[in-house]
């Protein structure tokens, strides 16, 4: 395990135990949190996903962005059925998997 992915790691486990230990937390307060965490590190989005995937592939746009809308899709019903698993898993095991394949 390299750092990035233990500090990651960390985070994560880190902030399940703050949401566990404070079930009251109000929206303002996560508004807040929420607003200092994305001015301080952005965002992470897929503006260029696809610009980055072309380069390396050949495969179709029909099966490129298929497959991407069916991720969101997967994500969103994870989120709506149990949001904390959702968010634990699409955080940890994609962002992992998804930093370690462009980082080769």
């Amino acid at each position: 395990m390299n750092w990035f992915t233990f500090i990651f790691v960390v985070c994560l486990y880190a902030l399940y135990h703050v949401f566990e230990a404070f079930t009251d937390i109000s929206i303002e307060q996560q508004l807040a949190v929420a607003s200092v965490l994305i001015l301080a590190f952005g965002i992470p989005h897929g503006a260029i996903d696809h610009v980055l995937f072309f380069k390396k592939n050949t495969t179709s746009q029909l099966k490129f962005y298929g497959a991407y809308l069916g991720l969101i899709l997967l994500f969103l019903v994870g989120w709506l059925v149990e949001p904390l698993w959702s968010f634990v898993f699409f955080s940890g095991a994609f962002r992992v998997s998804f930093w370690r394949k462009s980082t080769q």
